[in-house]
């Protein structure tokens, strides 16, 4: 079993190991800025979608009472 003793890190490896956990912090910070942009952009969707239905369904109900108004 290969155990990893402060030799191996402080080694030619401790730097490769550093780096590639910044890397992957970095990484990660993306990731997390990529899931919000995506949720508040599907709000954004939601929010519009609704916003037009509401003001289509506003413009029907004005166009039926004034048809039915004038018969």
């Amino acid at each position: 079993m290969f155990q990893l003793s402060h030799k191996h890190l402080t080694g030619p490896y401790g730097k490769w190991i550093g780096e590639n956990q910044e890397l992957m912090t970095s990484r990660r910070k993306k990731q997390r800025t990529s899931a919000m942009e995506y949720t508040t952009f599907s709000c954004f969707i939601w929010i519009s979608f609704l916003l037009t239905s509401l003001f289509f369904n506003l413009i029907k109900k004005t166009l039926v009472f004034l048809f039915v108004k004038r018969i």
